[in-house]
């Protein structure tokens, strides 16, 4: 089940189902120590004798967010009981302190006075296990303390401003035929047991009267610390200020961090696309831990397929929502990201490896947000039993091909100082030297579907542009020896890629592999949506002929020619895959390649028509979203449904970078259609006119 709304601060994530039910609390990073895994805090509710779950069939659920905030907003309405319920849900940005707003409604239409009763229940795996957990009531915070070791998390409430449960109750779980407290809750009363250890979890309950004339509102918060002090210091902290101004600062501070640094005309996108460009930013961000790491995703739901998650960072995935974020202007979390990788790096040196000195400075696989190298698949022999290196090659380049975009864009020459002497120019002379000696090409490694050992398309561009980015920085610091050894070594890549990955049929091969028998390099003709790196990292234009007839072959053999259309990854993709029709569908849509193909028809565009095509994709992607705006890894083919993880990080990232790509070339090409206009009027133009013709795009609207 994909996670329907997230918020966050880059220390606690918390992810939501389509039940409004808490389903990941992570803390203290984004992405690691998660403390319910997935399982269920659930809310339900007692009325006049009978009780409901919101995960049951007789509610009506619509999870969303209020507009550019991480505020959610959602509804729950239950005909039935004739209760319907707005609830609103924050993590504040500066506090690790999580809040939730329930509105109770009568909307019964009887006139008399019903007693309710509000149960919520918490159910923690404390280091994602269930041994050695208490749980206690504490009476100096009229709420229920889960510790074990350096984590303590504090719940409690208010109903109609009165603070404390009416009912609680702290108990074994699982454990020698025990539910839970969850299900003491269902005859809507507790035991007020204050304390229990081991398996354990808890539940509270708040009374109150409810009628048509008369809501109940119900405030319910956690407070995460690393001791019992710290979390009581929250309390009343949040008691002083009142959950009524903490919800509405939050609000305010979201809505201003989406767009004060975003200085594009959004105001030339249909609503949805700007909506959703602004929930995706903000999507990302509860993504980012605070100390550096940028997570792929946070649904522990993926448990059921490889017991594993995507809470790790994956250099690949972190180089471009780094590089998306640079565009939006949200440098000071790219900054925390690159030190990250700048750190690991230096701590993944191994001086020890039987292999040259120069072959040495790579990332690794994929790191856990605290950074340790994280699990992986990725063998240290090859099918003959040779000894490489457990890696995909394109995130070592992409790294420094991300970094230099982001000095670019902010010329902050004291950051990048010293990762040039120890990261930047060992990761450059890693990619000169792991190549092939007779074709020039790289050798071979994980692709980036981290599927395949080979030489790889994606990964050949991506050593391009992270050697092009490298010999720019030689440049800068006045170190020509490198900066010619790293142009010349990319423009050896560029040959050989020419000379290699061409297919006659019209296509750029998506890998070569050796032949045992003859020594030569074979194409694999598989249609893969991966090639178009080759342009975005300018290997080759993206309107040479080559690219030109490459797109429109992905374009043809990898939409999926259902309702639901999209881009696939390539042909016959079996990653989730729901059809084997491949010639309908190649594969699911995924919305990482489908914003691909609009970045090529963006930088293919000559006039503001040109667009339309990238535009429609844009909102093919809004369209697939789910109704709370986040973005899933894929798509199923016949039914929309998201499948695999969500939000993914990298989706929305995608999508940032094409709207920013998009409204970049829009101001591009109205700049250049003005001046047209203005010399194909026979006079010269007045300075205001070639003031306005030169205005950004920002001032055009």
């Amino acid at each position: 089940m994909p996670r329907d709304l997230v918020v966050g601060n880059g220390n606690l994530l918390i992810c939501l189902d389509n039940t409004l039910h808490l389903r990941d609390l992570y803390y203290p990073h984004v992405g690691e120590l998660n403390h319910i895994l997935g399982h269920y805090h659930r809310l339900g509710l007692w009325i006049e004798g009978q009780f409901s779950w919101l995960s049951y069939s007789d509610w009506t659920i619509t999870p969303g967010y209020r507009q550019d905030s991480l505020v959610t907003e959602s509804t729950a309405v239950n005909k039935l009981l004739g209760i319907t319920l707005t609830v609103n849900d924050t993590v504040m940005p500066d506090k690790d302190i999580y809040l939730r707003r329930i509105l109770v409604e009568d909307t019964s239409g009887n006139s008399k006075t019903r007693e309710i009763r509000l149960f919520i229940c918490q159910d923690y795996y404390l280091y994602e296990t269930d041994i050695g957990d208490t749980a206690f009531y504490d009476p100096h915070s009229q709420g229920i303390v889960h510790y074990k070791r350096r984590i303590y998390l504090l719940s409690s409430g208010q109903i109609n401003g009165k603070t404390g449960p009416t009912d609680y109750s702290c108990g074994t779980k699982k454990f020698h035929g025990a539910e839970g407290t969850w299900k003491d809750a269902e005859d809507g009363a507790l035991s007020k047991n204050p304390i229990a250890q081991g398996s354990v979890d808890s539940a509270m309950g708040f009374h109150a009267s409810l009628s048509v004339e008369h809501p109940v509102t119900l405030d319910y918060w956690i407070i995460a610390g690393e001791t019992l002090k710290a979390v009581r210091e929250g309390h009343q902290l949040l008691l002083a200020t009142g959950c009524e101004s903490l919800f509405s600062q939050t609000e305010n501070y979201w809505r201003n961090w989406v767009v004060s640094r975003v200085h594009l005309n959004l105001g030339v996108l249909p609503p949805n696309v700007s909506h959703l460009f602004k929930r995706s930013l903000l999507t990302v961000r509860t993504q980012a831990d605070n100390d550096g790491a940028i997570t792929a995703a946070n649904d522990t739901d993926y448990f059921s397929f490889a017991r594993d998650t995507y809470s790790y960072m994956w250099p690949r995935d972190g180089a471009f929502v780094a590089y998306a974020l640079d565009l939006t202007g949200h440098q000071d979390l790219t900054r925390r990201f690159f030190r990250f990788c700048h750190k690991i790096f230096l701590e993944g040196l191994e001086p020890n490896l039987d292999i040259r000195r120069e072959q040495r400075g790579f990332f690794y696989h994929k790191y856990t947000p605290g950074g340790a190298v994280g699990s992986s698949w990725h063998s240290w022999i090859n099918p003959d039993d040779e000894t490489i290196l457990p890696i995909q090659e394109d995130e070592t380049a992409l790294i420094l091909w991300s970094l230099w975009h982001h000095y670019q864009q902010y010329r902050d020459i004291e950051f990048v100082r010293n990762m040039y002497d120890d990261m930047i120019m060992p990761a450059a002379n890693f990619l000169c030297h792991y190549r092939d000696e007779d074709t020039g090409l790289p050798l071979p490694s994980y692709d980036l579907w981290e599927e395949r050992l080979g030489i790889h398309t994606f990964t050949v561009a991506a050593v391009y542009g992270g050697l092009q980015a490298a010999a720019n920085f030689a440049a800068v610091f006045g170190d020509q020896e490198n900066t010619v050894k790293y142009r010349e070594t990319a423009r050896q890549i560029q040959d050989a890629a020419l000379k290699h990955l061409w297919c006659e049929e019209g296509f750029f091969y998506r890998q070569l592999d050796q032949d045992k028998k003859t020594g030569k390099l074979v194409g694999d003709k598989t249609i893969g949506s991966s090639t178009f790196a080759l342009f975005f990292f300018e290997v080759l234009s993206a309107d040479d002929p080559k690219m030109v007839q490459n797109m429109a072959c992905l374009r043809d053999r990898l939409w999926v020619k259902t309702s639901i259309g999209g881009m696939a990854r390539y042909v016959n993709d079996y990653y989730h895959q729901i059809s084997h029709e491949t010639n309908q569908v190649p594969g699911n849509p995924w919305i990482v390649c489908t914003m691909w193909l609009a970045q090529w028809y963006i930088a293919v565009a000559h006039q503001k028509e040109d667009l339309a095509p990238a535009l429609e994709l844009l909102e093919w992607v809004s369209g697939v979203a789910l109704p709370s705006g986040l973005l899933p890894e894929q798509i199923n083919p016949y039914t929309g449904e998201a499948i695999s993880v969500a939000p993914l990080t990298w989706s929305h990232a995608a999508y940032v970078t094409a709207v920013t790509d998009y409204l970049e070339k829009y101001k591009q090409l109205t700049k250049r259609e003005r001046l047209q206009e203005a010399a194909s009027s026979h006079l010269e133009p007045s300075s205001s006119l070639l003031s306005l013709a030169l205005t950004s795009q920002g001032d055009l609207s």
